[in-house]
């Protein structure tokens, strides 16, 4: 598979890395693709194999990179939202073709954003990136937020209460 892939980029193949490894297995060095390309092979995977795979290999993004993801979508007409299976034919496999809903959930609990998504005849077509970490408020902004804002008076003492207070 990775002399016809190396074949099937050609020239360009010197400016790839390519991998041969059980996808749900595979855990990439952090910070080090631009670029990653999945296809066809999710369609494989429980669900929970799918997030922690997308999760591990959204972590191995480079600032701005982006995971692009092929797989095939149920087909049958009014029935899109639908699980579709497939039972072994000659080719003897087994797989499953989530509804589009379905894959944005898996995708958004590995913790990814979908950028863009299209269909291509009976493949749907996403474009990943990270997403980006809330943003965290210390306590400094807190208490500087709370000293700015108009004071409620039903949270303040009653008079009587603070000439108790003296």
């Amino acid at each position: 598979w990775l002399r016809a892939a190396r074949s099937y980029v050609g020239d360009d193949a010197s400016r790839c890395q390519f991998v041969n490894s059980r996808l749900e297995d595979y855990s990439p060095e952090p910070d080090s693709f631009d670029i990653i390309w999945v296809q066809w092979t999710l369609q494989y995977l429980i669900d929970e194999d799918v997030v922690k795979t997308l999760g591990r290999l959204g972590s191995a993004l480079r600032k701005d990179g982006v995971l692009l993801l092929k797989e095939n979508r149920p087909l049958a007409k009014d029935l899109e939202s639908f699980f579709q299976m497939d039972t072994p034919g000659k080719e003897g496999r087994f797989d499953i073709c989530r509804p589009d809903q379905h894959t944005a959930v898996l995708v958004e609990l590995a913790g990814l954003t979908v950028v863009h998504m299209e269909h291509w005849d009976e493949c749907s077509c996403w474009v990943l990136g990270q997403t980006p970490p809330e943003p965290v408020t210390g306590d400094e902004d807190r208490l500087e937020a709370e000293a700015a804002a108009p004071e409620d008076a039903s949270q303040r003492p009653s008079e009587d209460a603070r000439d108790e207070q003296s």
